[in-house]
């Protein structure tokens, strides 16, 4: 299964990637996806994504930037011989594409809009062109129309829940598959490759019945792709995190199981840590976990890097047993193989449930901060709440309580110096001196010892020069929107006459000059990626965290800083100008530089910029001793 039943009724309950004019319409949509695939059931629902019973046909997705439509040979009971079918990779996608086909160019359904009001008359006219040969179609999915209604304003009510839960998307990577078995047991006559996919039917099960979990398996059941395929497809879907199935073999004797990892960025080894202690709960033995990473000492452990070196989200590879052991293949074909589904299910969740709980957490004091202020205090969580008051930048406000709107936005709840809702984004978190830069009365040597504390505390290493940025949030249409110098970069170091700092005026996020819009302020091209899969590219700022980056050399730019390993971004996927907690990241590549900007402009779609002057200190600071290496660079939010 490509995504659940109950995802794609979500999605035709709630996307708005459905043309809005079609709103009634989509009682017919569901209506007749219940009738075309069985509620779900269907093969071609199962193996294509395909609800709707949609043979393939040219030009479907030739009026859009955005490609979602893909071709997939599949024998169906309407088609023993088979045919060529429509296969989408998405709930949302499948919604979508509905549409696409209706409305494709030259399409033989022309005329459908005379009944958008008109559920009915448009599902005759469509039965009519040929949709379907039944005689009795028209009836039968009428028929189905309070069901689908009735589906339809349920998963309405969800989304307008007043707090919603984030979805979650888990990338699969079952090992082998096809003509490729893996590791075997004669003796039980079982394989890898089978418990690979049980596990990963299993996990896929027991997630998506939580209702915020959108699970891919990266492969079919029989098929093999290549391990660069496996891998593009994960980072393809944008997810939180992957999993890597295997089952390990050695020499008949060896037992236990054994965790794998090849980045070692703290959200991955938070990720692996969390994974290793539900682990141990298994009645089996424990090998713990290891980092995989050149050189490798054993040709073994090159053969995992391979498997999940290329993934840019947090990726475990799992050798959950070793299946040529009979004692480890027993117990795993006596439902060990649930068992290591529902381990790796309670880690999933406790790591990215507790991301969203740290973003959610309480907050003492906040700060107005508010572009185009003064702020508005609503009587609720939300724009649709009545303004109530408005309030000043810099205001000091004491917050009580917080909770998601219906776009999952936070909003606090404050009781002074009014009482009423505002929106989390436009205010500043009063932060204690731990996370802000050091006061200036401290020597350089305490300045020194004050920040190796703050990137220890975020996860980071000390090398030879060592970076600290600290941002205030701020909008990317800011200084109309060219972006501003408003954040603080220190580089510390120490040699032989003691320890050093160094401070500059700097700036860590992009600016709506390269926003994807038709605004004249957006001068300076369109830059980012299409996060939402809305056609439009979203700007993205790198998150809070720990990140490791070389010297290199630009044509364009001249001296940067690369990162030495891709980077997820936040992405503002509704232009707004802010970045939210419940907005989907994606990956920037190693693009993500250190450069310089001009005197009053950072220059930014992402890049951590400074002005000439402030760059060419820091660049003499950061080479003064030769080539530094390997920079770690430790960002925080500041204010």
């Amino acid at each position: 299964m490509i995504f659940s039943w109950s995802d794609y009724i979500y999605a035709v309950a709630t996307t708005n990637k459905i043309p809005p004019e079609c709103g009634k319409l989509r009682v017919v949509q569901l209506a007749q996806a219940i009738l075309e695939s069985a509620g779900g059931t269907s093969t071609l629902f199962q193996e294509a994504g395909n609800p709707g019973g949609l043979q393939w046909r040219e030009h479907i997705d030739d009026n859009y930037l955005e490609k979602i439509t893909e071709r997939v040979w599949l024998k169906t009971p309407s088609q023993p011989e088979g045919c060529y079918w429509c296969q989408w990779k998405t709930a949302e996608h499948a919604a979508m594409g509905y549409w696409r086909f209706i409305d494709r160019p030259n399409s033989p359904y022309s005329g459908w809009k005379l009944y958008l009001n008109n559920p009915e008359g448009y599902l005759q006219h469509i039965w009519e062109k040929g949709y379907a040969t039944d005689p009795n179609y028209v009836n039968k999915v009428k028929k189905l129309f309070p069901e689908a209604q009735n589906l339809l304003q349920q998963y309405n009510q969800k989304q307008q829940s007043p707090n919603p839960q984030r979805t979650f998307k888990i990338a699969i990577m079952p090992g082998h598959g096809g003509s490729a078995p893996g590791a075997v047991n004669p003796d039980l006559n079982i394989c890898e490759k089978d418990y690979n996919w049980k596990e990963a039917v299993e996990i896929k099960t027991r997630l998506e019945d939580r209702g915020n979990y959108q699970v891919i398996i990266c492969r079919q059941e029989n098929e093999l792709p290549t391990l660069a395929t496996l891998q593009q497809r994960a980072n393809n879907i944008q997810a939180d995190v992957c999993l890597c199935l295997h089952h390990n073999a050695c020499n008949r004797k060896a037992q236990g199981w054994w965790l794998f990892y090849a980045n070692n960025k703290p959200q991955f080894e938070t990720f692996i840590q969390i994974m290793d202690r539900h682990f141990r709960q298994l009645p089996l033995t424990p090998r713990g976990y290891e980092y995989v990473s050149e050189p490798f000492t054993e040709a073994w452990r090159k053969n995992v890097w391979n498997c999940i070196h290329s993934c840019q989200m947090p990726t475990i590879l799992f050798e959950s047993c070793f299946i040529d052991n009979n004692e480890d293949a027993l117990w795993l074909t006596n439902g060990g193989y649930q068992e290591i589904a529902d381990k790796i299910c309670a880690g999933v969740q406790e790591y990215l449930e507790s991301k969203i709980a740290q973003n959610l957490q309480s907050v003492k004091l906040v700060v107005v901060n508010d572009p185009n202020g003064p702020l508005n205090v609503r009587s609720g969580p939300g724009t649709n709440f009545q303004v109530v008051s408005k309030l000043d930048n810099n205001t000091t406000l004491t917050v009580i309580n917080q909770a998601l709107d219906n776009q999952g936005r936070v909003w606090l709840e404050i009781s002074s110096p009014c009482s009423g809702w505002v929106f989390k984004s436009l205010t500043s978190e009063v932060i204690g001196e731990q996370n802000q830069p050091a006061p200036s009365a401290m020597s350089e040597s305490e300045k020194y010892d004050y920040y190796c504390d703050i990137i220890t505390r975020n996860g980071g290493r000390l090398h030879n020069r060592n970076l600290i940025s600290f941002r205030k949030e701020t909008s990317t249409k800011a200084n109309n929107w060219d972006g501003r110098y408003d954040d603080i970069t220190v580089m510390i170091w120490k040699d032989n006459s003691g320890k050093h700092v160094r401070q500059y005026t700097s700036n860590t996020e992009p600016s709506s000059q390269y926003e994807d819009c038709s605004d004249p302020r957006a001068d300076r091209g369109p830059m980012g990626v299409d996060a939402n899969g809305d056609g439009k590219l979203d700007l993205g700022r790198l998150p809070a965290g720990y990140y490791e980056y070389e010297t290199g050399y630009s044509e364009k730019l001249g001296k940067v800083l690369r990162p030495t390993q891709p980077v997820m971004l936040e992405r503002d996927t509704n232009h707004n100008g802010i970045f939210e907690p419940y907005e989907p990241d994606a990956s920037a590549g190693k693009s993500i530089l250190f450069h310089q900007g001009t005197l009053t402009n950072p220059v930014s779609a992402g890049c951590q910029t400074l002005n000439p002057s402030e760059y060419s200190k820091f660049w003499n600071d950061l080479n003064r001793d030769g080539n530094p290496g390997i920079i770690g660079y430790t960002l925080v939010n500041w204010c």
